[in-house]
C-alpha cells in the first residue's frame, strides 16, 4: 500500500529544484494523444541522494499496444538505469541499490497560465517501479500542488 503526501506551495517557485530538472526533459517530449492530437509532456528524473542519476521523458507510442506504458517517462528512466548497472556489474547487478532512489515526475501543461499539471504514475508504472525498489516518487498536481508517494 503507497502513503500519498500531498504538498501545498504559494507558487511554482517553491516546487523542488528536481521538478525544473524534470521538466527540462519533459519539454523534449513530441506524444501526441492519437484521438485529440493533444501534446503529452512528461518527464522524469532519478535521484540518488543528491546526485542526479538520469533522466527520461515520454515518447511517441506510435501505436497502441498492451505495454504502452513501456513508452512511459518512468519505465524508460528506469530502464536506463538497469542497463547502466548491468553493464557497470555485469549479470550480478542488484537493482536493490534502487532503494535509495527518488523518482520525480512532471507534466508540462499546454494551456498559457498552467505550467503543471497531474503526473501521478499510472497503475503500470507504478508497479515497474515497486518491482525495483524505488520508494519515494514525487510528481506534480497543479501549480500549487504536488504528491509524494512512499511505497
Amino acid at each position: 500500500m503507497s502513503q500519498i503526501i500531498l504538498h501545498h506551495a504559494e507558487s511554482i517557485e517553491q516546487f523542488p529544484h528536481a521538478f525544473f530538472q524534470a521538466a527540462q526533459y519533459a519539454a523534449k517530449s513530441t506524444f501526441r494523444k492519437q484521438q485529440t492530437e493533444t501534446l503529452v509532456r512528461i518527464g522524469s528524473i532519478l535521484y540518488s541522494g543528491a546526485k542526479l542519476i538520469g533522466g527520461s521523458y515520454n515518447q511517441d507510442e506510435h501505436t497502441w499496444t498492451e505495454q504502452h506504458y513501456l513508452y512511459h517517462a518512468e519505465v524508460r528512466n528506469i530502464n536506463r538505469l538497469l542497463n547502466k548497472l548491468y553493464k557497470q556489474q555485469g549479470p550480478n547487478a542488484n537493482p536493490m541499490t534502487t532503494s535509495k532512489m527518488t523518482l520525480y515526475v512532471v507534466h508540462l501543461a499546454n494551456r498559457p497560465g498552467y505550467f503543471w499539471k497531474n503526473a501521478k504514475p499510472c497503475q503500470h508504472c507504478e508497479k515497474v517501479i515497486r518491482s525495483v525498489n524505488i520508494n519515494r516518487i514525487f510528481y506534480s498536481i497543479n501549480d500549487t500542488t504536488y504528491g509524494e508517494m512512499r511505497i
